[in-house]
């Protein structure tokens, strides 16, 4: 087989894996953490046990599973479900690291905001579908209620990556 056929047959791979997978997923600002991914682990599994609120309801299961569906199940993420007006579910993921690989930095671990459902909308939207205010109201929003206490968890600031 030629070098131009072996060309053509991989760019054809990828476009397929990128329409198979809905696209690339993009994402909000990234909060890059000075500590191991294992220690985030742990602060959002604490973070989830101090505040339940913030796991997803049955109601919105179907949502968080479609995820499965849709070929992002080899991403490491974890849902933020946001119960007050507006009422959201955030798909959140881990930078640069698939579940189950060892970790690149481990000293430095990042996560973002990859998609956020809405009932309004009834779908999974990606930072390109909001305008300007409601991605601040969002990233505020992750801030406050999220970032902040995985920030005491760990025992450190996470620096905003990404404008």
């Amino acid at each position: 087989m030629g070098k131009g056929i072996k060309i053509k047959i991989i760019v054809l791979f990828l476009i397929f894996i990128a329409v198979g997978c809905d696209g690339t997923l993009g994402g909000f600002k990234t909060r890059k953490f000075p500590v191991s991914k294992q220690k985030l682990v742990v602060a959002i599994e604490s973070f989830y046990e101090r505040n339940p609120q913030f796991i997803t309801p049955p109601k919105w299961k179907e949502e968080q599973e479609s995820w499965k569906k849709r070929g992002y199940d080899f991403l490491d993420a974890r849902f933020f479900y946001l119960q007050d007006t507006p009422e959201e579910l955030y798909y959140v993921s881990f930078i640069g690291d698939e579940n189950d690989s060892i970790q690149s930095n481990a000293n430095s671990v990042s996560i973002a905001i990859r998609a956020v459902f809405t009932r309004k909308n009834n779908r999974w939207l990606y930072e390109k579908d909001f305008n300007e205010e409601e991605k601040t109201r969002i990233e505020n929003r992750f801030n406050n209620g999220i970032i902040s206490k995985l920030e005491k968890y760990v025992g450190a600031k996470a620096l905003i990556e990404k404008d």
